[in-house]
């Protein structure tokens, strides 16, 4: 089952995603979470 993260969750893991860092639990919530998010998706992982 896929575990619902928040945005600040995610932004922490962005950097682990980006090297193929993570195992594949903890990719799980980060994949579907940059489909749907225009902050990320943009590079500045929620930076104004």
């Amino acid at each position: 089952m896929e575990r619902a993260v928040s945005h600040e969750q995610v932004q922490e893991l962005l950097g682990a995603y980006a090297l193929d860092a993570l195992d594949g639990d903890e990719a799980a919530p980060v994949e579907p979470h940059l489909t749907g998010c225009p902050r990320c998706t943009a590079g500045g992982g929620g930076a104004p």
